[in-house]
């Protein structure tokens, strides 16, 4: 017996030993490319008509693009103001896709939040760092090395989410960390796993596996672009990556190969009208022509985390919740943190609506008359939507019970405008 329990030992021992050198996802050097993940997603910053959505630090700002007034919007979109956003894409002027660390990605349709069917079971994991629209405005949604169109929390069938290979590799926290499609309908996305850094999926075809493209393992691929000539632009730790879709060469940008491109890692990316190329390094702004790179960066540029590209305007967020404003070759600083510390908030427009709760009852009052009433949970979570009854459509005020149950904070929806209430 003792002979038998030293063989299965040794050759449990020589068995772990092999996993570990094959799969090496165990040890300090994987944990510490977990950390950048939290850090520098990138993104953050999304546009509609008439503003620009930042996902700060904590909960949502809204600036106004023709007087650069922001405020914080997070109780309009339903969202947990000191919830940490980690992406954030809009569609039109109503619709709002969004990802916060504990649900994962969701959608504000401008009237209530919806929950999409996560393949990650335990909630407070299933974080997603990008979103996409395709060619027909739908979008695509990803959990970790996951991705899909999204299926509604609770309603079925459900959307099988595709897996890029690098989670099926033994790399359980492969993490897609951007996606862009081509103009025939290719998802790319930027990834971080064992072997690869950017993958592509042919979503109009029947396949249903990802194409790997960009090898290089355990980089930090961050940010994706596709050119006006379906052409793809990286960037990693490794330098900034051209993949020429046509000839299938991708070659790799640094100062090494390019002595105008600073030696220093770039980290997001995007692309403006004319089909310049952007990029943001911690410290430093870049722009590709076409046939040079010209730098630009202010006092302040510090920790940029995003950039968007908005007309003549370039948007850069920086960690400490300041955004820069570049337009013709000239940097603005705007700090936000007032909006996101709640210190000093400015406000969209004058509240028409008071609310309150007293002894169990939410009382209401709105000048223009009360013609709908929804409750929420500080999550968005819809918890009563008493209409019509006991609301007399077109009172200027309202009583409703509550459950003893409800406790916190309450965001109530009248007609088209929301308060939050403390109970």
């Amino acid at each position: 017996m003792k002979r038998l329990l030293k063989y299965l030992f040794i050759t449990f021992a020589i068995l772990l030993f092999t996993i570990s050198n094959v799969f090496p996802i165990r040890g300090e050097g994987w944990q510490w490319k977990k950390e950048w993940h939290d850090d520098y997603y990138t993104n953050r910053l999304t546009k509609n008509t008439d503003y620009i959505i930042i996902a700060a630090s904590k909960g949502v700002v809204k600036l106004n693009k023709t007087d650069n007034t922001f405020y914080n919007a997070s109780n309009e979109y339903l969202i947990d103001e000191e919830c940490r956003i980690t992406a954030i894409l809009a569609q039109g002027n109503d619709t709002l896709y969004y990802s916060d660390g504990y649900y994962g990605p969701r959608l504000f349709d401008g009237n209530t939040t919806k929950n999409y069917y996560s393949p990650i079971n335990e909630r407070g994991d299933n974080y997603s760092y990008s979103l996409a629209l395709d060619s027909s405005n739908d979008i695509w949604i990803n959990f970790r090395g996951r991705f899909s169109r999204p299926t509604e929390f609770n309603i079925f069938p459900i959307n099988q989410p595709y897996i890029i290979h690098d989670a099926i590799y033994g790399a359980p926290t492969a993490v897609i960390m951007d996606m862009a499609f081509d103009s025939k309908g290719n998802l790319w996305m930027a990834t971080y796993g064992l072997f690869f850094q950017a993958v592509y999926f042919q979503s109009q075809q029947e396949s249903s596996t990802t194409t790997d493209v960009i090898r290089g393992g355990e980089k930090e691929a961050t940010s994706i672009v596709v050119d006006f000539d379906d052409n793809i632009w990286l960037t990693s730790d490794d330098g900034i990556h051209y993949y020429n879709q046509e000839t299938g060469r991708d070659s790799i940008l640094t100062n090494a190969t390019n002595p105008t491109i600073p030696a220093t890692q770039f980290y997001a990316n995007d692309i403006d009208n004319e089909g310049n190329i952007w990029f943001s390094s911690s410290t430093i702004l870049m722009k590709y022509n076409g046939a040079e790179f010209t730098t630009y960066t202010c006092d302040g540029y510090e920790e940029a985390r995003a950039i968007l590209c908005d007309e003549d305007i370039v948007w850069i967020l920086l960690k400490s919740d300041k955004l820069l404003k570049f337009q013709n070759n000239e940097f603005e600083t705007i700090d936000l943190s007032p909006a996101v510390t709640g210190i000093e908030e400015s406000i969209a427009e004058e509240s028409n609506t008071r609310a309150y709760v007293s002894n169990e009852v939410l009382y209401i009052e709105n000048a223009e008359g009360v013609n709908s009433v929804t409750v929420y949970d500080a999550m968005g979570r819809t918890l009563l939507t008493p209409n019509p009854s006991p609301v007399e459509r077109g009172a200027t005020n309202a009583q409703i019970e509550l459950p003893a149950t409800i406790k916190g904070v309450i965001m109530v929806k009248v007609n088209n405008e929301i308060v939050k209430v403390s109970i």
